[in-house]
C-alpha cells in the first residue's frame, strides 16, 4: 500500500444511566493488532471492563472495513496510473519486483 489514512472511530456504550462516547483518531493500516488497541484504550481512556468486548468487536470491524477500502484505492489509483501511460506494466513490474525482494531479504 502507498498511502496511510488517519480516520476517526467512534465507540459509543452505556456507563449506567449515562451514553458515553469515545472518539478516537486511527491510522491505517493499523500498526499493532486490535486486542493491543483495545488494552491501550481501556487505559488510556478509564473505560470500564464491561465494554472491553464491544469494544475489541467494533475496533476489528471498523479496522476491516477501513483498511479495506484504503487498500481498494490505491488498487484503483495504481490502475489509473498505468491507464493514463505514467508508467508502462514493465516499469510497474519491476518496482514490485524490487519491493518483494527488499522485503524478502
Amino acid at each position: 500500500m502507498s498511502g496511510c489514512l488517519e480516520k476517526e472511530f467512534v465507540f459509543q456504550f452505556k456507563n449506567g444511566s449515562q451514553k458515553s462516547c469515545l472518539t478516537v483518531p486511527l491510522s491505517l493500516p493499523l500498526e499493532c493488532s486490535a486486542r493491543d488497541l483495545r488494552g491501550r484504550l481501556v487505559a488510556a481512556h478509564n473505560l470500564p471492563c464491561y465494554v472491553e468486548d464491544e469494544l475489541l468487536q467494533q475496533l476489528e470491524e471498523f479496522i476491516t472495513v477501513e483498511t479495506s477500502k484504503l487498500q481498494d484505492e490505491n488498487a484503483e489509483n495504481s490502475l489509473k496510473v498505468l491507464d493514463s501511460g505514467e508508467k508502462s506494466v514493465e516499469d510497474k513490474a519491476e518496482s514490485w519486483a524490487q519491493a518483494f525482494s527488499r522485503v524478502k531479504s
